[in-house]
């Protein structure tokens, strides 16, 4: 009965090593090379990088540092790892460097994927942030978990790339007039919108639907103009604090990027969208029969 047990227990242990071993699953988007957008130049060399415990983050400026930092912390959140950040090169790591000479414009980079270790260069913090993207698209995408990821393989294809962009803008509108996003699904945006290098958001606050930026000296433009009356009959609302914009200001240049805020309303007889709710709001500063507005 005892040797039993000890083969069932012993069973039970070697099931339990091997399942913490190795992935335990490849799921197929994680096939192959999927780089977005498609880099100027990338060749695909043998074997791969493999991420661990003992990886660890060497830059050359206090710039690169902050860079490094920033996806050092992504990567543990995912890994469970302590990746670390220093001034020294380290075996199966990642350094960066910020080299003025290199033949890139100012949001470009080379990134070098080796077994032993991963290079990103370039002229300016932009650009390597832009390489730790691409860096960053190559490991299985559950590097972007915002939790433990457990049965992974976090390997990486050795490549050799050279990228820039071609445009110096590159954006998206948001557009919370019709439907409020709340802050924090504001910033997933930017998130996303940094992990595929677009560096501009054109944050759309004021239309006919609701006026979403806080005014401070004309408090009337919130309490009356961030609020409509849904086919339903219910009330819909919500507007945004100064404070609450300069965070995500804030936040959008901690991506290299820049949240482009449309807060001023086109004051036109002909009533465009964008004045709709501030009228309202002032009539007898507005124009239109007795102060009455069009719009309403």
């Amino acid at each position: 009965m005892k040797t039993f047990l000890s083969l069932c227990a012993g069973a039970a242990f070697c099931i339990l090593a091997s399942c913490s071993e190795g992935p335990t699953k490849q799921m197929p988007y994680n096939q192959g090379i999927n780089v977005i957008p498609t880099p100027v130049s990338l060749v695909q060399n043998e074997g791969s990088f493999k991420l661990s415990k003992n990886t660890a983050f060497s830059a050359s400026t206090p710039e690169a540092k902050t860079v490094a930092e920033y996806f050092a912390a992504q990567m543990n959140l995912a890994t469970g790892y302590q990746i670390t950040v220093s001034d020294k090169a380290a075996s199966n790591g990642i350094a960066l460097a910020i080299d003025e000479a290199l033949d890139v414009n100012d949001e470009g980079y080379t990134l070098d994927v080796t077994p032993q270790g991963v290079t990103v260069k370039a002229k300016t913090p932009q650009g390597l942030f832009y390489g730790m993207q691409t860096f960053m698209q190559l490991l299985p995408a559950e590097i972007q978990s915002p939790a433990v990821v457990n049965g992974i393989a976090w390997t990486a294809s050795c490549v050799t790339v050279k990228d820039e962009p071609r445009f110096e803008y590159r954006g998206i509108m948001l557009d919370p007039c019709r439907h409020f996003i709340p802050v924090e699904n504001v910033k997933k945006h930017l998130d996303v919108l940094a992990l595929f290098k677009i560096n501009r958001m054109h944050w759309h606050l004021t239309d006919d639907q609701g006026w979403r930026i806080e005014i401070k000296k004309y408090p009337k433009l919130t309490e009356v103009g961030s609020k409509r009356i849904d086919g339903e009959g219910t009330e819909y609302s919500g507007f945004y604090t100064q404070d609450q914009i300069k965070e995500v200001v804030k936040y959008a240049a901690d991506r290299f990027g820049a949240a482009r805020l449309q807060h001023r309303p086109y004051y036109d007889p002909s009533c465009p969208g964008q004045c709709c709710k501030a009228r309202p709001t002032a009539p007898n500063e507005t124009p239109g029969a007795a102060g009455i507005s069009p719009c309403f």
